[in-house]
Formats: structure tokens, sequence, C-alpha cells
């Protein structure tokens, strides 16, 4: 028989606090070795979101793109009738094409495989008939309505951003962006143009026409939905843009830029496709916006490849 002494002698609420002691340090340990800590949940998080996110692009060559504050242009109407420019605060984003692919040399011969040369021009013909009564072509389209947009980009060079081709002759190519409307059974393709050849020397300027571009070649082309109250503006800005902005001029407010500030009032989250053009400055892009297309995403847009565009369908009393 074991003696126990008096100090040895445990109370009946030692035992119990004993016991609670015990499963307290058990229950905690249990514990921590079921929950990961929080730095690992949070690289578990981050692994998830990077497995989320769609595979980095390799179409596009040397771009930087980052957020900027400008303005859209919306046409208005005074208590007059005449049509003028309100410029609308917008922030986008623009992409700059740092270094083009190859064949996109400077003017003036400087690097490149391709030479710029001093008497080099763009649009020495015009490919599309001449819209000579604009609200006529128009008139079917109803300003309430919702729509359906497309816009069709012709590259310099297909699945590049290269900034012109040269097409010998001192003729090159910087490509070609027009845009269709598509309401009910109506189908209007159109595009800005300069009525003669403009080239980034003595000759930026000239008089600007819309062409109707039925049937013509595209390499990209995105398709999208606009609201009644989106098509209204834009409809507002294609049936008086000659009369507001008459001059197409090449570095300034080219074919590129009549498309996308289109697709800006259609509130497409496009990025401005931007290029350097060395000792003059900046040129929208049409190289460049066919593959800033490819990373577009809009819910519902159709995005298509390589084929030839629709044509004017329909007419109205």
């Amino acid at each position: 028989m074991i003696n126990i002494l008096p100090s040895q002698k445990q109370t009946p609420f030692l035992k119990f606090s004993t016991i609670l002691s015990v499963l307290f340090f058990l229950t905690v340990f249990f514990i921590s070795c079921q929950k990961p800590s929080a730095s690992l949940q949070k690289k578990e998080t981050s692994e998830e979101i990077v497995q989320r996110l769609p595979p980095e692009s390799t179409d596009i060559f040397d771009v930087n793109c980052n957020t900027v504050s400008d303005q859209l242009w919306e046409l208005k109407q005074n208590q007059y009738g005449q049509w003028y420019a309100s410029y609308k605060d917008v922030s986008y984003t623009v992409c700059y094409s740092v270094s083009p692919s190859t064949g996109s040399a400077p003017p003036n011969g400087m690097g490149g495989n391709e030479v710029w040369g001093t008497n080099t021009s763009v649009f020495n013909s015009l490919d599309g008939s001449t819209i000579s009564n604009v609200n006529d072509y128009f008139k079917c389209l109803d300003p309430y309505s919702s729509a359906t947009i497309t816009v069709y980009v012709d590259q310099p060079t297909a699945n590049t951003d290269q900034l012109w081709h040269n097409t010998g002759n001192s003729i090159a190519s910087v490509g070609d962006v027009f845009i269709e409307i598509q309401q009910g059974s109506y189908t209007r393709v159109f595009g800005f143009y300069p009525s003669s050849p403009v080239n980034e020397n003595s000759t930026q300027s000239a008089t600007g026409v819309l062409l109707d571009k039925s049937n013509k070649s595209y390499d990209v082309a995105l398709t999208f939905g606009v609201s009644n109250t989106q098509f209204s503006k834009i409809l507002d800005f294609v049936k008086h843009s000659l009369s507001v902005f008459p001059n197409y001029h090449f570095f300034y407010n080219n074919n590129v830029d009549y498309a996308v500030n289109i697709l800006l009032l259609g509130e497409l989250p496009i990025k401005r496709p931007t290029a350097y053009w060395p000792n003059i400055g900046t040129i929208s892009s049409a190289g460049l916006l066919g593959e800033l297309l490819k990373e577009t995403s809009v819910n519902s847009a159709i995005l298509s490849e390589g084929g030839v565009s629709n044509s004017f369908y329909n007419t109205c009393p």
C-alpha cells in the first residue's frame, strides 16, 4: 500500500482544474495544426488570382500603356441649328508603340528596313465610293434605338503593330480603319479619308471625305452592341463631323482617330493606339489598333480575324 504524504494529496477541485488545463492546451494545439497561417492564406489567394488571369499576349511587341485624362469629341447643336464640337473630359488608356516591328522605319530614311522618302505619301488612290450626301446615307438609322457597331482594321502588315509599309513608287500604306453600323435591316459601312494624298512632310492635311467601305478586306474586326443613348451620340458624330472637322490630317485627325472616337462614344474600353513618329510627334496607328483589339475584353463582343466587310444594305423612303 502506497502512503501519500499530506502535501501530495489532491483535492477534487485541483483534479478538475488540471483536466481543464490539459483540454485547453490540446484544443489550442489541434486548432493551430488545422488553420493555415495568415501569410499562407494570402499566398494561396494570390495564386488563385494569378490562375484566373489570362495569359500575357505576345501579339504586341514593345508597348507602354498608361492612363491619361483627355477630351472626347461630342457634336451638339446650338439654338441656331449649327453643329459644334463639345469636348467631354474622359479618362482612358493610351498605348504607345515605342519600337514598332520591322518595316516601320522613321521618316526620311533614318533606320529600319524600309525608307520613308521625302516624297512618300499615303492614300494616293481612294478605296471606296465617296458618300456625297451624308444625311441621306444615314437617314434610315434611328437615333433612339440601340445598334451594333463593328470596327474593321486592315493593318499595314497583318498581325503586327507595323506603323507603315512601303508599297513602292513613293507610296506607303499606313493601314485602314473603318466602321460598320448595323440596326435592324440596315447596314452602313464607312470611313474617313483625305480627298487627296497626304504625307508627313509638306502636305499633312487635305479636305476630308467619307467613303463607303462595302466588301473591303480586313485583318481584325471587333463587333459590340451600343445602347440608344450611346448610338445617338455616334450618329450625331458621323452625320455632322465633316461640317465641324472638315479636314483630314496625317497626324491629328486621321481615319484611325475618327474610328477610335466612335468607339469611345460607344463606351468601348479601347486603348488609344499611339506610335511615335520621330522628329514630329505621335500618330494613331492602324497596326497597333489591330493588335489592341485582340486584347479588348467586352461582354458579348465578337472578335474576328481576316475576311471581307459587310456591304451597304437596304434603303428607306
